[in-house]
């Protein structure tokens, strides 16, 4: 079965937007936005789901395995969605810059790869 990507998408776009607010442009700020409000406007669905046809009832597991992994399932989601809720698009943009390797111009030719933030240091630290 294939990851849902949705989320991952339209958070790799809102950073982005971020980043061209950081850079001066006019954009929706990125404070403004909680991860959980991005994967509930992608129409996300339940990370987790049970098979579609039901177990056989004459297995002393499959009987109760539908409560027993429903209330697992819905302790996940409920942990989940209090993180995406505390975790704003600056947040994922402050780390995704973070977290990127140094990448190096090529002697100022035609084509070079731009140079790439290695580091965040908020306004504040700012000399």
């Amino acid at each position: 079965m294939a990851a849902n990507s949705r989320l991952t998408i339209a958070t790799h776009a809102l950073a982005w937007l971020a980043l061209a607010h950081r850079r001066g442009r006019e954009v929706l700020t990125s404070e403004q936005v909680a991860a959980l409000e991005v994967y509930d406007a992608v129409d996300a669905h339940r990370p987790f789901g049970l098979h579609h046809t039901e177990p056989n009832p004459e297995c002393p597991v499959g009987r109760g395995i539908r409560p027993a992994l429903s209330g697992v399932y819905d302790r996940v989601e409920l942990v989940m969605r209090r993180e995406l809720a505390d975790t704003s698009i600056a947040d994922v943009l402050r780390e995704t810059l973070v977290n990127q390797p140094t990448v190096r111009r090529s002697g100022g030719r035609k084509g070079a790869v731009p140079p790439v933030v290695t580091r965040f240091v908020p306004t504040a630290e700012r000399g």
